[in-house]
């Protein structure tokens, strides 16, 4: 076994399909969309030709991320969502979806934690 699939493999050795279902966001190179998960029956996909701008406000109990495209605003509520925020400074995320309900009450201490994403049309 070559050192590079040795690295490849300790990388993947901690993710199994519970970690894979509290993934709430996915960073991308070259995106050319923003991919939104309303749940299972919702997907929306806004380019990032569209995309106008955002606002991060921090309050003593969550996180709150405004993403204002062209047609929509997606309004983004959770915890640690500056580093979203820095991604988007990039264009450079794939997706982001809400964490599953079941593991809402144990947040994530190392990354971000989407708790509600809800989309206005804009007039």
């Amino acid at each position: 076994m070559s050192l590079k699939q040795s690295a490849k493999d300790s990388a993947n050795e901690g993710e199994n399909a519970g970690d894979l279902d509290r993934n709430c966001w996915r960073r991308g190179r070259d995106c050319a969309c923003l991919r939104i998960d309303i749940g299972a029956d919702e997907v929306f996909i806004f380019p990032y030709q569209q995309f106008l701008g955002a606002q991060h406000t921090r309050q003593p109990e969550s996180e709150t991320l405004i993403i204002s495209f062209s047609s929509h605003e997606i309004t983004v509520s959770g915890w640690k969502l500056s580093e979203i925020a820095s991604a988007l400074q990039d264009l450079s995320i794939a997706w982001i979806k809400t964490i599953p309900a079941r593991y809402r009450g144990f947040p994530d201490k190392n990354g971000p934690w989407i708790t509600q994403i809800d989309l206005k049309a804009v007039a």
